[in-house]
């Protein structure tokens, strides 16, 4: 009879610690929930000391306890409790709707990195055939670039004409440009001047004579400012009718790095902007 009340206490409090055991992981998510970091570092790590926890409790551990650890600013500890974490499941992907993107960018680094150096390491004890670490993946990028020269021929007429090669065009049209808009600038200074002398004027003898001083400095004004406009729209219209070399081409070869890849060779991906 008191064997068997012993066998049944024992088995009572066997099946009491297990009992006593799951809530507190649910303890600790309730603590991570409620931003109680220092208490998810402290008791998270009582936790990971029991070694019957299956791989599933210990990565959620491993979880909390390294998010706790970056949110206090211990982006160290944070690494190295993430990479203990990666040790027991490297396909482990954080979820994006309960963690925040920072955090899942650290994460992912990390992982990357840390794949990288686990692969290079498979590759060195491989016996079976010599193998060299591959070096990051290549890719051919063929850029195409926009230089705008139809905004430097709306700042400058002729400028953007310069510039995509046709200089004896750019060239004309720039000093013919400029001398319109300097004249305007100029008649329509002068304008404005006789007009003021031509409306001050109370000599009756003097009246006409003013005034047309006045009317051929507004004409000449007007002639100017037309000119310029019909050479700055010709120039303009000139970049959509006859379309100028004004996209240059270049290739450049990128390395291109993804910790979730196995490397097998190096793969060259093409990739075209226009």
């Amino acid at each position: 009879m008191r064997d068997f009340l012993i066998i049944l206490l024992l088995g009572y409090a066997i099946n009491g610690y297990s009992q006593e055991y799951s809530p507190s992981i649910d303890s600790l998510k309730k603590m991570f929930n409620s931003f109680e970091y220092m208490k998810v570092i402290t008791y998270s790590g009582k936790l990971l000391l029991n070694k019957e926890l299956d791989s599933r409790e210990k990565t959620e551990i491993l979880k909390m306890k390294a998010i706790s650890h970056y949110l206090l600013w211990d982006e160290q500890s944070s690494e190295l409790y993430f990479l203990e974490l990666l040790k027991i499941n490297r396909d482990y992907e954080l979820d994006t709707r309960e963690t925040s993107p920072k955090i899942v960018a650290f994460f992912n680094k990390i992982k990357d990195n840390y794949l990288y150096e686990l692969y290079k390491e498979i590759a060195k004890k491989d016996s079976l055939e010599e193998i060299k670490p591959v070096p990051p993946e290549q890719r051919v990028v063929i850029v195409k670039e926009q230089n705008y020269n139809y905004l430097k021929s709306m700042i400058i007429p002729g400028w953007g004409q310069y510039c995509s090669g046709e200089k004896v065009k750019g060239i004309s049209f720039g000093i013919l440009s400029s001398t319109a808009l300097i004249s305007s600038v100029y008649f329509i200074f002068d304008a404005n001047r006789k007009e003021k002398e031509y409306l001050r004027e109370t000599d009756p003898a003097n009246i006409e004579r003013m005034y047309q001083d006045y009317n051929t400095a507004y004409k000449w004004r007007n002639i100017s400012l037309a000119i310029y406009s019909a050479l700055w729209i010709y120039l303009q219209l000139d970049f959509y009718i006859f379309p100028k070399n004004s996209v240059q081409e270049q290739i450049t070869l990128a390395p291109l790095l993804s910790g979730r890849e196995k490397w097998d060779g190096v793969i060259i991906r093409y990739k075209i902007n226009f």
